[in-house]
């Protein structure tokens, strides 16, 4: 038994092999052989059949029985040509794919462990397989979601150690934090609707503007502080766009005025803010 944990020790010092034992990667396989002919197409198709038009949850139950057209999507993303994207390319591109990718995470979650099993579990609970294992392929990168979001859409160097610099977004845009979903409540609803390079710039704009009108997003609290989402908490730095303040910039997007003077009061102090719990629940659409 001492030499088996002195081997287990040396193995994850010197190799990281014990985490790879626990988590290994996905295989193509898992995908199938099918790629899809077309996965914008057949991608918005999903959206417009299983996103609820206007608080963007997910009938994953109904998804679920077209999974395989998932797995099409997922696989037509591997090859995918990244070579000589603007920005605008960039993020249209990638926050699909992230969104595409998480919401496949949801599926074989529910092809392994049951399709009720987020009756009981929720999205954090796999945090580690979702966002911080490598297990997906697209435009020819080997991602987490991780990677994904913090290193090509938000340029965290922590996270941009095999990325060259043609892969990143060249500026940070706070908007991003209304697009890329992660499944649960609190994470921005997702669009019935694919992104496009050609639309994205000021569809972000828009979605941020919402979301910051949504009073489960964005509130005053009773005691007269702003009351946001724990994403800008998360993210506060994001949100010193162009050199503004926090408050400035996130008070310039809402349309109460007490909210927006409260904002525009706390400035860059967190404690000037209240944020809320987050919630993991999956953002399931009940039909």
């Amino acid at each position: 038994m001492r030499v088996l944990v002195l081997l287990v020790a040396l193995c994850v010092t010197l190799t990281g092999c014990f985490e790879n034992f626990y988590l290994p990667p996905v295989k193509q396989t898992d995908l199938g052989g099918n790629e899809s002919k077309d996965w914008q197409s057949d991608y918005s198709t999903l959206l417009q059949k299983y996103v609820h038009p206007t608080d963007g949850l997910v009938d994953y139950p109904g998804l679920f029985k077209e999974k395989a057209t998932l797995d099409s999507i997922l696989l037509a993303l591997k090859t995918v040509d990244r070579s000589g994207w603007d920005d605008n390319q960039k993020l249209a591109f990638w926050i699909n794919a992230y969104n595409i990718a998480m919401m496949w995470n949801i599926l074989d979650t529910m092809a392994t462990e049951g399709e009720n099993v987020f009756e009981t579990k929720k999205v954090i609970d796999f945090e580690q397989l979702y966002f911080k294992t490598s297990r997906f392929t697209i435009a020819g990168l080997q991602l987490s979601l991780n990677e994904l979001e913090y290193g090509i859409i938000r340029r965290d160097s922590t996270y941009t150690s095999k990325l060259k610099e043609e892969d990143l977004v060249s500026i940070l845009r706070p908007e991003i934090h209304a697009a890329v979903s992660c499944a649960a409540i609190s994470c921005p609803p997702i669009r019935n609707t694919i992104w496009k390079a050609d639309t994205v710039d000021q569809e972000l704009r828009d979605a941020f503007k919402k979301v910051m009108n949504n009073p489960s997003f964005a509130t005053l609290d009773s005691s007269g502080k702003p009351k946001v989402s724990m994403i800008i908490n998360w993210f506060f730095e994001d949100f010193k766009f162009q050199g503004q303040e926090v408050g400035t910039y996130l008070g310039s997007l809402v349309e109460n005025s007490q909210l927006k003077a409260a904002l525009e009061a706390a400035g860059n102090d967190k404690d000037k803010y209240i944020f809320n719990e987050y919630d993991w629940n999956l953002n399931l659409w009940k039909k």
